[in-house]
């Protein structure tokens, strides 16, 4: 399913609804290097991916 800009302004919001609730927000099986630049900028606490999927970095580096 090709991503939209509201997609991502819905999972910007869901990410801060689960925060101020005291949770976390964990996603798996990401294993674009675009997608998962998206997740971080949208505040997701953990992401997993494949194998062999390329590494893009961490949360806050």
């Amino acid at each position: 399913m090709p991503e939209t800009e509201a997609m991502l302004t819905e999972t910007i919001g869901y990410v801060r609804r689960v925060h101020r609730l005291g949770m976390k927000v964990l996603v798996w099986t990401v294993d674009a290097p675009a997608a998962v630049r998206r997740l971080i900028g949208a505040g997701v606490d953990g992401i997993s991916a494949s194998g062999d999927a390329p590494r893009v970095g961490c949360h806050g580096s």
